[in-house]
C-alpha cells in the first residue's frame, strides 16, 4: 500500500479514523438499554441514575448532594417574603378527614432539624402520631384527666366541667369531631441540655426558642405543600405534668418540657384561601437606632 498516502495525509487520515469510532461509539450508546453494565462504567464515582417521574426515562446521570452541606438555593426574597406571609393555622374544623401521605409528614420532620440551635445542643424532640396512634394519644390525655381529685374540677378551665364525667363526654365529642379529622398528630417536646453536653449550659429560652423555630419550619414547608396545619397547646394540665412529659419519652426531672401537639390535615384550597391575617406594622414592633 507504500505511495496511497501522500506526505502529511497521515494525520488527517488518523483523525478521521478517532472521529468515525466516536460516532460510532455515540451511535451504540444511543441504542444500548439505560441499565446495560456499561454506563455504570462511564458513571462518575458517586454518581446515581434517576428515573424522570417514573416513566422509565434517564435523566442525566446527578451527583449525591451532601447532607450535611447545603447551597443557598437560587429563589429570591420576595418568594421567601410570600410564602412566610402565607403561612396560617388552620384548625381541623376545616379538615376533609383524607390522611396526609406519610413521607410528606417525614419532609416537615426532616425541615424541622434545620432550624437554629445555640450550641448545637438540638433540643427539639418530636413524637409522630400516625394516623393509627392517634387514638393512643387520645386515650393517654384522657386517662391523665381521670384520676384529677374531684377538687380539681372545680377550678380547671373555670369550672367548666364540674366532674370528669362532664369532661369525659366533651373530649370524646371533640375527639370525634375535631382531632380525628386530623391526619397526623405531632407532640413537641424540647429536651433540656444534660451537664457535661458541650462547653456550657444553655439558657432554657434559647432551647425553647430553638423548638419553636422548629415547629415554623414544618409549618412553612407544609404551607408550601399545601396542608392543614397548626400549633395546638392540647390540654395544658397533661402537658405540662411529670406523666405527660414522661409520655413522650423525655426526663422531666431533668428539665424536659412538652409544650404542645403539632396537627396535620387535609384541607381543600378553597378553605385554606379563605383563611385571613394581619399583623401590626413593623413601626409599631421594632424600634431602629442609629448613632
Amino acid at each position: 500500500m507504500e505511495g496511497l498516502i501522500a506526505p502529511g495525509e497521515e494525520a488527517i487520515t488518523v483523525g478521521a479514523a478517532v472521529l468515525l469510532g466516536f460516532c460510532f461509539g455515540l451511535g451504540l450508546l444511543a441504542v444500548l438499554p439505560a441499565d446495560h453494565p456499561l454506563f455504570s462504567l462511564l458513571r462518575p464515582a458517586g454518581a446515581e441514575r434517576v428515573k424522570d417521574g417514573g416513566m422509565g426515562k434517564a435523566r442525566p446521570t446527578v451527583l449525591k448532594r451532601s447532607t450535611t452541606k447545603h447551597l443557598c438555593p437560587a429563589v429570591s426574597a420576595d418568594t421567601v417574603q410570600e410564602l412566610i406571609e402565607a403561612r396560617r393555622s388552620i384548625f381541623p374544623k376545616d379538615y376533609t378527614g383524607a390522611l396526609v401521605d406519610d413521607s410528606a409528614v417525614r419532609k416537615l420532620l426532616d425541615a424541622a432539624r434545620w432550624a437554629p440551635t445555640h450550641g448545637k445542643t438540638e433540643p427539639w424532640r418530636f413524637v409522630c402520631f400516625a394516623p393509627s396512634a392517634r387514638q393512643h394519644l387520645l386515650d393517654a390525655t384522657l386517662a391523665h384527666y381521670s384520676r384529677k381529685d374531684p377538687s380539681f374540677w372545680t377550678s380547671a378551665w373555670g369550672g367548666e366541667f364540674p366532674t370528669f364525667a362532664n369532661f369525659e363526654d366533651y373530649f370524646r365529642k371533640q375527639s370525634k369531631a375535631k382531632w380525628m379529622m386530623c391526619s397526623h398528630l405531632i407532640a413537641v417536646g424540647m429536651r433540656r441540655q444534660r451537664p457535661g453536653e458541650g462547653k456550657k449550659t444553655y439558657p432554657e429560652h434559647e432551647e425553647l426558642a430553638s423548638v419553636a423555630c422548629a415547629v415554623q419550619n414544618m409549618h412553612i414547608l407544609a404551607t408550601s405543600m399545601r396542608l392543614g396545619a397548626y400549633w395546638s397547646s392540647w390540654f395544658d394540665h397533661f402537658v405540662e405534668s411529670s406523666e405527660g412529659v414522661r409520655f413522650l419519652g423525655l426526663d422531666p426531672s431533668a428539665g424536659d418540657r412538652w409544650i404542645g401537639v403539632f396537627v396535620i390535615g387535609s384541607a381543600e384550597a378553597h378553605k385554606i384561601d379563605s383563611y385571613r391575617a394581619t399583623r401590626k406594622a413593623v413601626t409599631e414592633t421594632s424600634e431602629w437606632r442609629e448613632v
